[in-house]
């Protein structure tokens, strides 16, 4: 009878042992994946300098569904373009949802890239300089009477020898027009 106890107490502590293996190997290589994909998440976020800001000069509205926006730099540095969206609802709408840089007429200057715009099509990067205005034409015949506009500006900023593009949220413009 001592023997069988012997032997029954001999296979649990080798599944034990087992177990303890089975876990050890996971938390070690759980602990390794870890340190590995922390490499991959950025330390810092990209953000735009501070004074990077950009100021609606004029917009006239065109019958035939046009809207002509004359675009300034006020801020102290260069801007590659702008995301563009308006609200056709009323004035305390929250957010405007309707994105109008695929409407861009692109004869009468800019280049639609993706959800953006980007003021010079013939010099890629930073190109709208401080105080520089640029004038764009979007076809608004299909979004009805436009309360008001959002522009976010866009940077292009160099980080560890590559070129990223940069949404300046912090500088959002709202402005208030009334187009029909």
């Amino acid at each position: 009878m001592l023997k069988k106890i012997k032997r029954k107490n001999k296979k649990a502590v080798s599944a034990m042992v087992g177990y303890i293996l089975l876990i050890s190997i996971a938390v070690v290589m759980s602990v390794i994946i870890f340190t590995w994909l922390k490499t991959y998440i950025p330390k810092a976020a990209l953000e735009c300098p501070d004074t990077t800001s950009l100021f609606i000069k004029n917009y006239t509205c065109v019958e035939g569904g046009e809207l002509n926006l004359t675009i300034r730099n006020n801020g102290n540095f260069n801007v590659a373009g702008y995301f563009i969206r308006v609200a056709n609802t009323s004035v305390d709408q929250e957010l405007a949802t309707i994105d109008l840089s695929q409407k861009l007429k692109s004869e009468f200057g800019g280049i639609t890239i993706g959800n953006s715009i980007l003021v010079n099509e013939s010099a890629l990067g930073n190109s709208l300089t401080p105080n520089e205005e640029v004038t764009n034409v979007f076809n608004i015949t299909e979004t009805g009477t436009i309360y008001f506009v959002e522009l976010t500006p866009i940077r292009i900023q160099q980080t560890k020898n590559r070129e990223r593009s940069v949404s300046c949220g912090d500088a959002k413009l709202k402005e208030e027009i009334n187009c029909q």
